[in-house]
Parts: structure tokens; C-alpha cells; sequence
């Protein structure tokens, strides 16, 4: 019988060498895989996602259930990260924020993105054109810049309109003209229609935005506990640990300033919500923006703050190392994920590894193409309630929405129009500028409201510029903090 046994040991022996060889084979090609992915991922990712991490209260403001499958499915932070987290860390490190406590500046940091755009101030009795200043962090340019244009199907009705009166425009671009007035409404706006600022620590919702997108990685997780209960289930889990971690250590910002009063108008034309006194009402031209020209008007201590101080980082040298170590982190999980599944990882959770790392990659893309910066955050959140205010089938709107928190509220009267031409549009900026158009100083009701821009007034040339659709007209925004 041991004679038996001792035949049987030769062929035995082979079938498990070539069990092992097999396996070696397979761990090889799924290593050149995840390589692959890697370099693939890592070219994708981008900052955008860390500027993400280290300001949620932003960055997931607009979090809701009808935003969860976006969330879920374009914004994990487990794959080959590491390319943009060492491109993030560069930055930190050329703003100085390593030297220390209170060193560095953390405006163009991924603390607090610059916008690199600039503006120039006029006096509301001298339109002399002055010297251009920083907008950097600029809130409300993004904020017009998630406001579509008009549809397709409204653009060409609109020039069907020409060609039945012999005039066929000549559509380079469209162009658009926003005029944006800041002021402080006459009355406390109901709790319910105030757009929460974005300035203090993360609540729940923005606990649970964070949950939602690492679901995939989390359901990952459990499945590879149950069956393989492996302890690499960790480098699973690890992303939606440290974005909890990084909420939790996130560092305080500077809040919205606004007089905690409601009072009468001072204008003789001014509207019954808003209240922008002529005294001090100044107009700023932005300069070098991609969706079209913008003029804000207003008081200056409710327009400045925006591009100055408001959601600045407050200096906390513990927290910045916290992140800073977060930051690390998430550079370093790609990377000890691909030696674990070359030297110690199980073939089938090898195989799970990797399916999650080709979704990681597939996400990247989609995030960066599909504009995922901009998804959940405050200002796209300020623009649909913008949209969602605006009266269906007119040309011309009011929209009205509320961003502060508790006595502190702005209110925002956008008015939009658009042009064939970036001349027409520059001319008719001019005019906003030199005040040959004369929008009122506040908002009007929904029920006889019209466009501040309107196609007649705006006109530079023969051609009249496009009108409003339901989704692009004007609306005045609240803000309170």
C-alpha cells in the first residue's frame, strides 16, 4: 500500500506544479493588467478630485438622492491615484505650505483654487476703465458659468424668425452678456428656499455624499469578505475611510460677511426684494472668462468678499498635516495594491482587485469629461435653483434663489442674453458699463417681470441678439450666512 502511495506521489506532484505554474502565469498577466490600468488611470486623474477632498462642505453642497448615482458611480478615489496626488503635493510644496506653521499661501493651492481670472472696478459716476485686480477664488463666475445656453430646438425657432423676415444671421458663437446684482433683500426669505453657505464644518449630508461615493468600493469590500475573508478588504475600504477622515480634519474657512438687517430700499426704482443703495454701488467687469462677459454691481463689502477672503482657509497647522498625510495616502494605495496582488494577494480576490481598478479608471474619465468637478457643488446648486425659479415659456425671466445661513443673506438678481458675435457682445457689455442700458436696482416678481438685456436694448447692430430661453434667463440669487 505505501508501494501505492509512492507511485502516486510523481503525478501528484506534477499537477501541483502545474496548478502552481498556472497560477504564477495568471498573477503574472493580471500584474501587466493592473500595470496597464495604472498608467492608464493615472493619466486621467486629476487634481480636481483632492480639491474635492479637501473642501466637501463645497464641493458637496448640492448633494441630494437624485445626485446619488452621479456620486456613486464617478467619484472613487481608489484607483491609480498617485500621478495627481504627487502633482498636488508639488503644488503644496512650491506654495510654501510645507515650511511650517502660518508659511506658504494657500490661494492657487488645492485648498483654495485660483481662478486666474481678473476685474476691473467702475465708480457708479466714473466709468474711467481702471486697473484690472485678481478675482481669484471667484464664486459667483462659476456660478453663471453652470447656467446653459439655450436649447437647440429654441435657437432654431428663434432663427426661423430671421429668415421669414429676409435676415439670416451669421452665427460664429454664441456670446453670453450676464449682468449680476448683489444686494441685501428687504425682507428674511423662508428657511426652506436659503442655499446653505459652504464655509462651515461638514454636516450629515455631506457624510453621507462621501459614503455614496465610495458605494462601489463598499460593496466590493463586503463581497470580498464574505467569500475570500481576506484581509485586503482594506485597500477596499481605505478611500472612504480617509475622505471621512479628511472631513473630519477638514480645515475652518472664512464666512460670508453681510449686515444682519433687513431694511427699506433707497431707490426710488428699486423692487421690493432688494435693496442696493445708490450711494455706494459700483460695477465689475470680469475679464477672461470662457462662458462670455459678466458685470457685477453692488456694494463693494458684499462684492469684494467673494473675491477676496470668503471661504479662504483659517490657518490650523495640525489640520493641514492631517491632510497632508491623506493626501499621501491616496498616492500610495494604487501602488501597494498592485505589489500585494504580485506577491501575496489570492487569485480570485486578485481578479476583484482588478475589475475594481478598471471601473476606478473608467470613472476617472468620465469624471473628467463629464464635468464631475462641478457636480453636487455649491455653485451648480446655486444655478439650478436659479433654473427651477424661472416662469416656463418666456423669453425673458427673473430667477431668484438664497445662499447664506441663518440672519446673513445676499440677495442676486442674474439677467442673461446672448449674441451672435463675441463684437456684438463686447459692445453690449460696454453699454451695461456706461449705463446706456439701465437695468432696475432690484429684482421684480415673477409675474411682470422682463430680461434686463433685453434683445431691443442690447442691440448693437442690425442683427438682434438671441433671446432667452426658460433655462438661461435671468434670476436673482439670495445668499445669507
Amino acid at each position: 500500500m505505501n508501494s501505492q502511495q509512492s507511485l502516486k506521489l510523481p503525478s501528484e506532484q506534477l499537477i501541483q506544479d502545474s496548478i502552481s505554474c498556472d497560477m504564477y502565469e495568471q498573477t503574472a498577466i493580471n500584474n501587466a493588467l493592473g500595470t496597464l490600468l495604472g498608467y492608464v488611470g493615472a493619466e486621467a486623474a486629476t487634481q480636481n478630485l483632492f480639491e474635492r477632498l479637501l473642501w466637501p462642505q463645497r464641493f458637496y453642497n448640492g448633494f441630494s438622492l437624485s445626485k446619488l448615482p452621479q456620486v456613486a458611480l464617478m467619484m472613487p478615489m481608489g484607483g491609480p491615484l498617485h500621478r495627481a496626488a504627487l502633482s498636488t503635493l508639488d503644488i503644496l510644496f512650491t506654495n510654501g505650505l510645507f515650511q511650517g506653521h502660518q508659511r506658504g499661501h494657500m490661494l492657487g493651492s488645492p485648498f483654495f483654487a485660483n481662478t486666474d481670472t481678473k476685474y476691473t472696478v467702475y465708480e457708479s459716476a466714473d466709468i474711467t476703465r481702471g486697473e484690472k485686480e485678481e478675482a481669484r477664488n471667484g464664486l459667483w463666475l462659476r456660478v453663471v458659468g453652470n447656467i446653459p445656453i439655450p436649447l437647440p430646438e429654441t435657437r432654431a425657432r428663434r432663427e426661423d424668425e430671421y429668415v421669414e423676415i429676409g435676415r439670416l444671421p451669421v452665427i460664429r458663437s454664441y456670446v453670453r452678456v450676464s449682468h449680476l446684482r448683489i444686494g441685501i433683500p428687504t425682507r428674511k426669505p423662508d428657511r426652506d428656499l436659503i442655499i446653505e453657505t459652504d464655509t462651515g464644518p461638514a454636516n450629515l449630508r455631506i457624510y453621507i455624499a462621501l459614503v455614496s461615493s465610495e458605494l462601489v468600493g463598499i460593496i466590493t469590500t463586503v463581497v470580498v469578505l464574505i467569500i475570500w475573508r481576506s484581509y485586503f478588504v482594506l485597500l477596499f475600504i481605505a478611500p472612504v475611510c480617509l475622505k471621512l477622515l479628511s472631513a473630519v480634519f477638514a480645515v475652518p474657512r472664512e464666512h460670508i460677511q453681510v449686515p444682519k438687517r433687513y431694511s427699506p430700499p433707497r431707490l426710488a426704482e428699486a423692487s421690493e426684494k432688494l435693496r442696493v443703495p445708490e450711494t455706494t454701488l459700483k460695477k465689475y467687469e470680469i475679464h477672461g472668462l470662457s462662458h462670455g462677459f459678466l458685470l457685477i454691481e453692488g456694494e463693494d463689502n458684499h462684492i469684494l468678499q467673494f473675491f477676496r477672503h470668503y471661504g479662504h482657509p483659517i490657518r490650523n497647522r495640525s489640520r493641514e498635516f492631517v491632510q497632508f498625510i491623506i493626501i499621501i495616502s491616496f498616492a500610495l494605495i494604487f501602488p501597494v495594491g498592485l505589489l500585494c496582488s504580485l506577491l501575496w494577494m489570492p487569485l480570485g480576490v486578485q481578479y476583484a482587485w482588478l475589475a475594481y481598478q478598471l471601473y476606478a479608471t473608467v470613472a476617472v474619465h468620465c469624471y473628467r469629461y463629464a464635468k464631475g468637478h462641478s457636480i453636487c457643488t455649491t455653485e451648480e446648486k446655486i444655478a439650478e435653483n436659479l433654473q427651477k425659479s424661472a416662469p416656463p415659456n418666456e423669453d425673458h425671466m427673473k430667477m431668484e434663489a438664497y445662499f447664506g445661513h441663518k440672519d446673513c443673506v445676499l440677495m442676486v438678481c442674474l439677467d442673461t442674453c446672448f449674441h451672435h458675435r463675441y463684437g456684438e457682445g463686447k459692445r453690449c457689455m460696454e453699454k451695461l458699463i456706461t449705463g446706456e442700458i439701465h437695468p432696475p436696482a432690484g429684482s421684480q416678481s415673477r409675474s411682470n417681470s422682463e430680461s434686463i438685456l433685453t434683445p431691443e436694448s442690447c442691440s448693437p447692430g442690425p442683427l438682434t441678439p438671441l433671446s432667452l430661453s426658460p433655462l438661461s434667463s435671468g434670476i436673482s440669487v439670495d445668499s445669507a450666512r
